[in-house]
């Protein structure tokens, strides 16, 4: 039986009897028993009263002495030679405390846990009984346990809190004490704040050049492990030398100049040479290059995901990416790794367009079925970044991401 389990027996236990009787009788067990009971939860709240009390438990067919809070197997027979009656004369003694172990002092009936770091018991928080996790340490800072209603929660300067998205995708807390620290994650992340892992660049801010339209230049940015186009693609992609898939939002050049072009999910992939289109299922694997650059690919929804993941998560990663200005309705981001999402709008299936100042919308390589695609959305409402599937006959925002 673990201490944990021990603590909620203790916590969950009445005296047997009201009148000072300690419940139960030696009918039944062995000789030398004070007391004889039919179950565990049988047993009283081992208080100070009842320090060295020897109580057999007929179901398990095991005698338990009352010792330092806990009922504990008395595996040598006996009662032990030495008992302690409180968390202070423990702490003063040769006994060891195990680290985030939980205990009651007999004494006070107050709930303590270990804090090997400090050497000490120190009283324990309301979650460190209520989730029946171990108890959250110096030693234990950062780390991410799984309480008893199923929740996620990370240990951060001595209280358990519930886990964020940033650090599901990261897989490790990001708490107080751990402030500054890096890991190799999608790329590289570092703890910038209680909750919050954020990207680091690992290379500065540069600039790429497509020579199939005389020399377009776009900017770059390395963000965790990937390099991106911080730009959308404006590309006029065409088939047997006619403009096919794409076009400007209000088929207004000055917002193609500002926005890049809005293409089909046909496009997007090059249905000239994938054969990918509304209406049929794509069979593609590894990267699509489609309509970006030589050397550069569509995103899949994995390579999105990614992204997201290392700006800190869903919840977040829309107000990080998003441009610092140009969204309605004070729906600007902080742009916070010089992504610079812009809200492009998108281009309905029956040809007008729609939502510019209000979102953006980037096709992925990925299939959802013969109708359907996966893209990237984020608008001017909310700060999350989500992945979802609409019609390939749709008009929708490029990114191009480096091979």
């Amino acid at each position: 039986m673990t201490s944990q389990s021990k603590l909620n027996a203790i916590l969950a236990m009445a005296f047997l009897t009201s009148c000072g009787d300690d419940g139960g009788n030696a009918e039944n067990g062995p000789s030398g028993m004070d007391q004889v009971v039919a179950t565990y939860d049988d047993l009283a709240v081992c208080s100070a009263r009842r320090e060295g009390l020897l109580v057999y438990v007929r179901d398990e067919k095991t005698a338990y002495v009352c010792e330092n809070g806990f009922w504990t197997p008395d595996v040598d027979g006996g009662r032990p030679d030495k008992v302690h009656s409180s968390i202070a004369q423990l702490s003063s003694g040769s006994e060891a405390c195990l680290d985030g172990e939980i205990r009651l002092d007999a004494a006070t009936d107050v709930i303590y846990k270990c804090d090997e770091l400090q050497e000490r018991w120190i009283v324990a928080d309301q979650r460190d009984t209520s989730l029946q996790l171990d108890g959250c340490t110096k030693k234990r800072d950062a780390e991410i346990g799984r309480g008893a209603d199923g929740g996620q929660y990370v240990c951060d300067h001595g209280i358990w809190r519930e886990e964020t998205e940033s650090e599901k995708s990261a897989g490790r807390g990001c708490a107080k004490d751990n402030l500054g620290e890096e890991i190799k994650i999608h790329g590289y992340l570092v703890c910038s704040q209680s909750g919050l892992w954020r990207a680091t660049t690992y290379t500065v801010a540069g600039t790429m050049t497509d020579p199939r339209d005389g020399g377009t230049v776009y900017r770059t940015i390395g963000i965790g492990s990937q390099m991106w186009m911080a730009e959308n693609l404006n590309y006029e992609y065409k088939v047997d030398g006619a403009a096919y898939g794409n076009k400007c939002y209000d088929d207004s050049v000055k917002y193609c100049a500002q926005y890049g072009r809005l293409y089909s999910w046909a496009a997007a992939m090059d249905t000239a040479a994938t054969g990918c289109g509304y209406g049929k299922t794509c069979q593609v694997s590894g990267h699509v290059r489609g309509v970006c650059p030589e050397g550069w690919h569509l995103p899949s929804r994995e390579e999105w995901a990614t992204l997201v993941d290392a700006v800190g998560g869903k919840s977040i990663a829309g107000k990080a990416l998003k441009s610092t200005e140009g969204w309605i309705q004070s729906g600007n981001g902080d742009d916070a790794y010089g992504f610079s999402v812009l809200p492009a709008g998108m281009v309905f299936s029956a040809g007008f367009s729609s939502e510019k100042g209000g979102g953006a919308i980037f096709w992925s390589s990925s299939e959802h079925n013969q109708e359907e695609a996966h893209y990237l959305i984020i608008t001017h409402g909310f700060n999350v970044a989500g992945m979802t599937s609409y019609g390939k006959n749709y008009g929708c925002s490029i990114r191009c991401i480096k091979d």
